[in-house]
């Protein structure tokens, strides 16, 4: 079960590997070809905006930050507050802690998805609270 904690720890890799317009290339691509041009203006990423040309909408993968502007919400959210950003709820694999999707400890064999406290450890590590350690 070792592997399962190493494919882990290597999707968050290749996550952080990314560069932001891959990610937004990723993101983009889900919408047809014409709706999102790839450009560097900020509000491209508006499906709609009020008489003051500040977004009130944002295209999927996008949300809206104090100024009016759609940016680029956190990938492994796998949905957040459309004001401010904050993920509301992860993919699987990951947990919310404030706001964050955050990784459990790769020494979990298996974790609480609410808490990302360990509930079971690998060959070689034992329970000790919340945490797997060597033993």
């Amino acid at each position: 079960m070792q592997s399962r904690s190493f494919i882990r720890l290597l999707i968050l890799v290749l996550l952080l590997v990314l560069s932001s317009s891959q990610i937004i290339n990723i993101t983009a691509s889900s919408q047809s070809a014409s709706s999102i041009p790839y450009q560097t203006n900020p509000y491209n990423y508006c499906s709609a905006t009020n008489i003051f040309k500040l977004c009130i909408n944002c295209y999927a993968g996008y949300y809206i930050d104090a100024f009016g502007v759609c940016v680029l919400g956190n990938p492994l959210c796998a949905s957040y507050n459309m004001r401010g950003g904050a993920c509301l709820s992860c993919y699987r694999g990951y947990y919310l802690n404030s706001g964050f999707c955050v990784l459990p400890n790769p020494l979990c064999q298996t974790s609480n998805s609410t808490t990302g406290w360990c509930t079971s450890c690998y060959t070689g590590y034992t329970l000790q609270g919340p945490y797997c350690v060597l033993g």
